[in-house]
């Protein structure tokens, strides 16, 4: 099955080899933006990111989900919006362990799905592996470094990231289901449409210290591999990436937001891992001890 798996996958390597591409997460800052005007690039997208589709006239190239919690308790309607019955093309991509979703509710397959090995292994606080390769894809705690990975491996240069807001709030309203699952009882503050994670949808806390060493994971990365990322999302809280302007990006001009943005995304990068590593270093005093 493996060997399948990575064949299926194998198909798309470096098919995008030096395209820009963007990478898009769920955040309330794309209703800051004109996304209609993303139809002709090359999109990533990701859990309920179709409930937009209709609104902004085109759906996105690829699609993603890994989230345990989400996919099974969305799994009727993302199989049938993304695989089965989906009214825009996109090329989906599911982890082996939530297929069995996908063999539960299609029936037919409208829309490509490939099957992707990636292996559930917490590295935190520890770097993250960052795969650009076939054979595996590394889960690092958000799906949006799942997304990072398939555009690395097709080959996508820049990569730009939007609706990247890195900012949550929790309702006081929730409930705490135990194991760091919540489940709301109003309106989602946090993503593009309230009932992103309405009233009876179950989701994760979100960690966002993990998820920061996940983009920190892929920034490097990204030197060592020969490509870029920039964050275009408005008012992201993320400085790990350099920060630039949607606007001007469509153009071609990937030039710092600001150079407060970008000697802040420096300084913050280097202020962390100093901080990361006299953490580790604590830990394994104590443990001597």
């Amino acid at each position: 099955m493996k060997q399948t798996v990575c064949k299926q996958l194998n198909a798309f390597k470096d098919i995008h080899a030096g395209q820009r591409c963007f990478v898009i997460g769920n955040g309330p800052s794309l209703n800051r933006i004109d996304m209609s005007r993303l139809k002709s690039e090359i999109t990533f997208g990701s859990n309920r990111v179709y409930r937009g589709f209709d609104k902004w006239g085109f759906g996105f190239t690829y699609w993603s989900i890994e989230d345990q919690l989400v996919a099974e308790d969305i799994a009727e309607e993302w199989t049938r919006e993304v695989i089965g019955a989906p009214r825009y093309a996109s090329t989906a991509f599911v982890p082996e362990d939530l297929m069995h979703h996908v063999h539960a509710h299609v029936k037919g397959y409208g829309n490509p799905c490939i099957p992707i090995n990636f292996p559930r292994i917490e590295c935190y606080p520890n770097l993250y592996p960052f795969s650009n390769d076939p054979g595996q894809i590394i889960w690092g705690g958000t799906v949006t470094y799942l997304l990072l990975q398939l555009a690395a491996l097709m080959g996508c240069d820049p990569i730009i990231l939007l609706g990247i807001d890195f900012s949550y709030s929790i309702p006081g309203t929730v409930k705490d289901l135990g194991a760091s699952r919540l489940m709301s009882t109003q309106d989602d503050p946090n993503h593009f449409f309230p009932e992103y994670f309405g009233k009876g949808r179950k989701w994760h806390d979100p960690n966002l210290p993990r998820m920061r060493i996940a983009y920190l994971s892929a920034e490097k990365a990204s030197h060592r591999l020969g490509f870029r990322i920039y964050n275009g999302t408005p008012g992201t809280k993320l400085k790990v990436f350099r920060r630039i302007d949607f606007d001007r990006a469509l153009e071609g001009d990937y030039s710092p937001a600001s150079l407060y943005g970008e000697l802040e995304k420096r300084f913050s990068n280097i202020n962390f891992q100093k901080r990361r590593l006299q953490a580790l270093a604590l830990a394994r005093f104590v443990l001597r001890r």
